[in-house]
């Protein structure tokens, strides 16, 4: 329309001094130019937009909409108006209107775009099923497992005897009146005669009471009782290894014992139905098996080595 702008251009409108990026403005007149108002009930660039937006061409894109308005508005007006546009190419090339085939083309791959993104963030459900299975798999391994050390350590309780101390429960090696142990410290293997018949198939204990004595029990009847100091100096009786028909051993240590109420410490070999020892320089000493136990007090020292 005729008249001042606001940017004080007379008689039209001014081009903007700044675009936002991603905009285009169109206008229905040059510059500082008046649009006409036409003769109908729309001006004369309205009434040219109506004609472009008619067209049934295909893949009808922005540019050419306001170049076939502005033609239109141009022949229209003798060439006394002409339509301005400001704004970058690339996007009045890129912008297809709705209903074009290159519009409908764009959406459909937009909406295949999107399919495809939800099946990548939607797994497999039998992927999703097989990896249920086996957290609930591994939960039930780990809730057996936390049972199975609880009735261990139950088992384990249930024979410590009051203000003792459970040091070793396990198998032993019968042979005649022999017992096999090993020891609860270090690991080591020691021969252990009690005096008692051949018939001794029940699990015997080793306990360790708030003294510091240790205590071998069978059925609840305390067998043998020896010090503390068989724990510190660890080696009582023979040690490994074990020779065909013949026992060699070394002695480290004595300790002190209590068998049969009796003190002293013990050291024994079983062959056949005697039990036969044999000590430096005071001969042998034969017993039947049936007999008490052999005792030795501890004035006997220490010895580098008995031999059988």
């Amino acid at each position: 329309r005729g008249g001042l702008s606001r940017s004080g251009v007379k008689d039209g409108f001014a081009a903007p001094d700044a675009m936002v990026a991603g905009t285009v403005i169109v206008y229905a007149s040059a510059p500082g130019k008046v649009a006409a108002d036409g003769t109908g009930r729309n001006g004369l660039f309205t009434e040219g937009l109506r004609v472009a937006l008619a067209q049934k061409k295909a893949n009808l894109n922005l540019d050419e909409v306001l170049t076939t308005a502005s033609r239109w508005v141009e022949q229209k007006s003798a060439g006394r108006q002409t339509p301005y546009v400001n704004g970058p190419q690339t996007l009045k090339a890129d912008f297809y209107l709705a209903g074009s085939a290159a519009a409908e083309a764009r959406q459909a791959e937009l909406e295949r775009q999107r399919v495809e993104a939800a099946k990548i963030a939607k797994p497999d459900p039998r992927i999703a099923e097989l990896e249920a299975r086996a957290r609930e798999a591994e939960r039930q391994a780990q809730i057996e497992k936390a049972r199975r050390l609880e009735a261990e350590r139950q088992a384990q309780a249930a024979k410590v005897k009051t203000a003792s101390e459970v040091v070793k429960v396990g198998i032993k090696y019968q042979v005649g009146d022999w017992y096999l142990f090993r020891d609860p410290d270090d690991g080591d293997v020691y021969l252990w005669y009690y005096g008692i018949n051949n018939a001794i198939t029940t699990a015997i204990e080793i306990v360790r009471d708030s003294g510091g004595w240790y205590k071998i029990i069978r059925n609840n009847k305390i067998l043998v009782v020896y010090s503390s100091g068989r724990t510190r100096n660890r080696r009582a009786f023979y040690k490994k290894p074990w020779k065909k028909n013949r026992l060699a051993k070394s002695l480290a240590s004595f300790g002190s014992f209590s068998i049969s109420g009796t003190e002293g410490i013990t050291y024994f070999k079983f062959s056949q139905t005697t039990i036969t020892i044999t000590l430096p320089n005071k001969g042998k000493i034969v017993l039947n098996t049936d007999s008490p136990l052999i005792q030795f007090t501890s004035s006997l020292g220490r010895r580098k080595q008995f031999e059988f």
